[in-house]
């Protein structure tokens, strides 16, 4: 698994179940981690970035930033050595797996979030089940894509739908090991790894993925 890190996390989150799944906190070089979820292990980047408008059903699209406009001088994409990256909890409902992710601003400077992080999933053996996502035009509850700046020490927060039902011939479905997430606007990586009891994905159709919002309520 590209960029795993050898750091063990109790993850309760079951398909198709409904209700919240907490996660623990882990110690990393003898200093606990400030998360109530899995901690995020940042990559070198070859990947194409992830863009900041909606992209349906695409592996990867080419970069498209927000507008200068909107974006302070100054504040460019955040680099995924810079932020911190956790899953406090799991909800599920409908067959969907709603993952709600919360990026910190670990670095120095202010920094831009806004748009879409780009997602694969891999395995538990490192296999990846798919890279392919689609984009959301709004967050689950209804708001828009927006410029998000993170001050040092803000959050953003985003949310990944993951399809559990076994579709067509299937009769099981892959287990998700890690998730792989590259920061909008970005090329490089920041991996989370689930380790417990591990939810699914099915189908074929590759993961939804919601705009980054400002706070930490997706």
């Amino acid at each position: 698994m590209a960029g795993a890190a050898a750091i063990t996390f109790s993850l309760a989150a079951s398909g198709c179940s409904s209700g919240t799944k907490q996660a623990g906190s882990a110690t990393i070089g003898g200093v606990t981690a400030p998360t109530s979820g899995p901690v995020t292990t940042p990559g070198s980047g070859t990947t194409s970035p992830a863009t900041s408008g909606p992209v349906s059903s695409s592996t990867r699209a080419p970069s498209s930033s927000v507008p200068a406009s909107s974006t302070p001088t100054g504040s460019g994409a955040c680099p995924p050595g810079q932020l911190g990256v956790v899953l406090p909890a799991v909800n599920g409902a409908g067959g969907t797996g709603i993952y709600s992710f919360v990026a910190t601003n670990n670095g120095p400077r202010p920094c831009s979030l806004g748009g879409y992080f780009g997602v694969s999933l891999y395995d538990p053996a490192g296999h990846l089940p798919t890279t392919q996502d689609s984009r959301q035009s709004t967050t689950p509850s209804g708001a828009g894509a927006q410029s998000v700046i993170l001050d040092p020490g803000a959050k953003a927060s985003f949310t990944v739908g993951v399809p559990e039902n076994p579709v067509g011939k299937q009769t099981s479905c892959p287990v998700i090991g890690a998730f792989h997430l590259i920061p909008p606007n970005d090329t490089g990586f920041v991996q989370v790894s689930l380790t417990g009891t591990r939810p699914t994905y099915c189908g074929s159709n590759g993961v939804e993925v919601y705009p980054t919002r400002p706070g930490t309520s997706g």
